[in-house]
């Protein structure tokens, strides 16, 4: 059995979904975005006594997600109030980037841009968005940051569609002179599960696909597929716009350690079962995949728990974790787990 892997007393990265507004309609999406904010999200004040408070307990990295930051009003404030303390990233499909957005972007200084391209093409792109002219509209946002000198990194939710041309992805990293392509995995939440029968792959052709890349000198290809499948638990928290503390953002709806509205956020971080995620040993996990993932034992913990409906259950998206043959493909019953009570 492997030994516990290390823990953290803060995270190093912390995830900010500070808006859950979209203009898109992803069938991929990992929450379940709207044209308007739902009730609750937090407010400039609140997100500003977060980022201290993060700042303030020794968090290195935070990254700012939605929906779409650039649809919340004052979000470029939050990137200039959070800027001098961070290593500052944001993700977007920048498909409302302007030449000035993009200017003052490049004034606050990030460490990255990461742009969702959910198609290699604009018929397929454009099919998972489902709204016409996205695709060209991301590509047009993306060239507008490079403009200005913004790092990007093209990133990727592998699906069924897009999996026979991930090269295209590598193509668009070097247009777009990037130093790395994001190849993300499809998560059963939100949007994308109720669309999994249309779009979940095999996992196999997912490694063999990305074996086969052609990746120039120099380029760096991120995923979380084996040999590089990682549970990243030890090193992540997240923060919805509504203030509750998921611990990852693939397990939305499937955790809730607390709101940082009621709890102070190391508090959250302290839950016992996120202390259980982060530090359990799993049984039979590969040793390939740790050796590659900072000793971080057992895969995704959102893939293992939805598959297999255990905490500690190996992650079958690796081949050599998926000891009972499960098919990936097909999704089984929503499973929910009650919170802890910590009284």
């Amino acid at each position: 059995m492997t030994k516990p892997q290390m823990t953290l007393e803060t995270p190093i990265v912390v995830g900010c979904q500070v808006t859950n507004i979209c203009n898109l309609d992803c069938k991929q999406c990992y929450t379940e975005c709207s044209r308007s904010s739902p009730p609750g999200e937090m407010t400039f004040d609140e997100w500003k006594q977060q980022i201290d408070y993060l700042a303030d307990n020794g968090v290195v990295h935070l990254y700012f997600e939605g929906g779409d930051p650039l649809l919340r009003p004052d979000f470029l404030d939050l990137l200039r109030y959070a800027q001098k303390r961070f290593l500052l990233w944001f993700r977007t499909h920048a498909t409302t980037m302007t030449p000035q957005l993009a200017k003052e972007i490049a004034d606050i200084g990030l460490g990255r841009v990461v742009i969702d391209f959910f198609g290699t093409d604009a018929e397929m792109h454009d099919h998972l968005t489902g709204v016409p002219g996205s695709f060209e509209r991301t590509w047009a946002g993306a060239r507008l940051l490079r403009a200005e000198g913004v790092p990007v990194i093209p990133a990727a939710i592998v699906n069924r569609l897009n999996v026979p041309h991930l090269q295209r992805y590598v193509e668009f990293g070097t247009e777009l002179e990037a130093e790395e392509l994001g190849l993300l995995r499809l998560y059963p939440i939100g949007a994308a599960k109720r669309n999994w029968a249309e779009l979940s792959p095999r996992p196999l052709d997912i490694i063999e696909a990305i074996a086969a890349l052609d990746v120039p000198d120099g380029f760096r290809v991120m995923n979380g597929f084996h040999p590089h499948d990682a549970n990243c638990c030890w090193v992540n928290a997240h923060i919805t716009s509504t203030g509750d503390s998921i611990g990852c953002p693939y397990l939305r709806g499937m955790t809730n350690y607390g709101n940082v509205r009621e709890v102070p956020f190391l508090e959250t971080w302290g839950h016992p079962l996120y202390e259980q995620l982060r530090s359990q040993p799993i049984e039979g996990d590969c040793p390939e995949c740790t050796k590659n993932r900072m000793l971080s034992p057992g895969g995704c913990r959102s893939s293992a728990y939805t598959f297999t409906g255990r905490w500690d259950g190996a992650d079958p998206y690796c081949p050599n974790m998926n000891y009972h043959d499960i098919d990936v493909t097909v999704l089984p019953g929503t499973r929910m787990l009650p919170v802890v009570d910590r009284g």
